[in-house]
């Protein structure tokens, strides 16, 4: 009898444990599936039943997110994030929720949603405290982490206001990491030029901001405010180099090569492979053709292979094939939507291209090894975030191996002169990685770049806007050159220090060769044309 009245006593009490812990024991059920048995499904369903009891605890929300995120599903992840950072608006950079979801998610869209989330938080802490520095900081951060440019400019305004044009250094990382050095560098200066509109090293500064940030009016405007007394700022060489093709000054000797696009040179500098459309406007017909001694050759008809655009025609190094970027789909375009593949052809016309990947390319100049393979950039597959991998293929039986993976929403590429290092461009500036591994330097922040290319020597690196606005960087010292609008985009480097660009003439693509070794002097033309306008 005493057996059986403990024994009852042993089940009510352990039903008044659960019943008075409730969600606990689901917590504790979610917390054995997923450490135990590695099961996120069942765990975040336990999960989920204790937060539905308890939504105001937070390491309830923290377990849900870390066992969705195990998962692959996105949707169902963003929304307990955006659940958690509502109900704590403090946390959005929480790294409990941040190392589990943004391997899902990426931090791009997490910082998106966290800094939406937190700045209406912060909008009704000012409302009823006022502008205080400590909030507004965390305004302008949380504005640039939810991407909303207007927000920005407004809440660093009032913050350089209040903080008398200084700028707290937290905020000054934040907003170099978010919006860029440029665009930074454009908001403070654009606030000292009110206090003194004609301080030269202010519109100089200004001005090389917003070529960095592609915005060519206000480069122009900066550089007219100059004018006048402040004149002597233009007869420095360097400075009026960078910005003299704002007024279709060439800063080098340029000389029109060939009608057509996508010049490059063979190895010895002897052929020349371009791009030429004999169409129509309302039908293409483009080739790839060879200039040599003998003049303009055709190599590849494009629309008899099937295929539509042609780009970034290269010899390989023997000179016994051309290597190209296409597709069959008529409406890819390099930098838009859509797959892309790389081919190569014999060097004689009528010859058929051979097709050499199927994988999801990111654009990146084929890098030829001395044994005759070649290394690519192709978007990671394998992973469930934005990445990519650097991989090496074999053109003979078409074997490919990878060679790294890169962490990183890779949008741009190029190989440094011996392949040791990757350049590649995100949305928040230009990295470098080791081929051989290690960990990924910035190069420099900013956004909108593209089409990054390297000099063979190293020496020089252009990359292009989205308005195909193409800079040229001398990378020892920084020096910037703005060399116009390419038409199409692109351009490449030969060893002898000239660079290939694009441009229209008269309606009409036309590859105009810089020599770089020889600058052009355009100071005092420069002045004259500023000064006629």
């Amino acid at each position: 009898m005493r057996a059986i009245w403990v024994g009852c006593l042993g089940l009510s009490l352990s039903f008044i444990i659960a019943a008075c812990s409730g969600d606990d024991a689901d917590f504790k059920s979610g917390m054995y599936w997923l450490n135990e048995k590695g099961n996120w499904q069942a765990a975040a369903q336990a999960f989920e039943r204790s937060l539905a009891k308890s939504p105001d605890r937070w390491k309830n929300h923290v377990a849900l997110i870390d066992a969705v995120s195990r998962g692959d599903d996105p949707a169902r992840l963003e929304r307990h994030v955006t659940e958690a950072f509502n109900k704590f608006p403090d946390s959005t950079r929480s790294s409990s929720i941040f190392t589990a979801a943004s391997t899902l998610l990426g931090e791009d869209r997490l910082n998106k949603l966290g800094g939406k989330i937190e700045l209406v938080s912060l909008e009704k802490q000012m409302a009823s405290k006022g502008d205080k520095p400590e909030l507004l900081s965390r305004a302008v951060i949380s504005a640039c982490r939810g991407q909303d440019q207007q927000a920005v400019s407004a809440y660093l305004g009032r913050l350089l206001e209040v903080m008398k044009g200084e700028l707290p250094d937290s905020v000054r990382n934040e907003l170099n990491y978010f919006i860029g050095s440029a665009q930074l560098d454009r908001i403070q200066l654009t606030a000292r030029l009110e206090a003194n509109p004609k301080d030269p090293k202010a519109l100089t500064g200004l001005a090389k901001a917003s070529l960095l940030s592609w915005d060519l009016a206000l480069a122009r405007k900066s550089i007219q405010g100059l004018n006048g007394e402040n004149s002597d700022a233009l007869k420095d060489e360097a400075t009026a180099r960078t910005f003299s093709a704002l007024w279709d000054i060439e800063p080098f000797p340029a000389r029109t090569v060939t009608q057509g696009w996508d010049g490059s040179r063979s190895t010895d500098g002897s052929g020349l492979l371009f791009v030429r459309d004999l169409g129509t406007t309302s039908e293409s017909d483009k080739y790839i053709f060879r200039n040599g001694g003998g003049g303009d050759q055709h190599m590849l008809k494009a629309a008899q292979q099937g295929l539509r655009e042609i780009v970034c025609p290269r010899f390989s190094p023997d000179g016994g094939w051309i290597y190209f970027y296409s597709s069959a789909d008529k409406n890819w375009r390099l930098g838009g939507q859509g797959r892309f593949s790389l081919y190569r052809v014999k060097t004689t016309y009528g010859s058929a291209p051979i097709k050499l990947t199927d994988d999801d390319l990111v654009f990146c100049e084929p890098f030829f090894e001395s044994n005759g393979t070649v290394l690519l950039v192709r978007k990671d597959v394998g992973s469930v975030r934005q990445s990519a991998e650097v991989f090496r293929l074999d053109p003979v039986h078409k074997r490919s191996e990878s060679v790294i993976r890169i962490a990183e929403p890779v949008q741009w590429a190029a190989f440094t002169p011996r392949a040791d290092s990757l350049l590649f461009i995100t949305a928040r500036g230009i990295y470098k990685r080791a081929l051989a591994g290690g960990a990924t330097t910035l190069e420099m922040t900013g956004q909108g770049y593209a089409y990054p290319l390297l000099s063979p020597d190293g020496k020089w690196l252009l990359i292009q806007g989205s308005g195909n606005e193409q800079l040229l960087f001398e990378r020892s010292s920084g020096a910037m050159t703005y060399l116009g609008i390419a038409s199409p985009p692109m351009g490449s480097f030969g060893k002898d220090g000239k660079l290939l660009v694009n441009r229209q003439e008269a309606g009409r693509p036309k590859i105009v060769e810089f020599d770089l070794n020889h600058p052009q002097t355009v100071s005092t033309e420069l002045i004259q044309k500023i000064g006629s306008r």
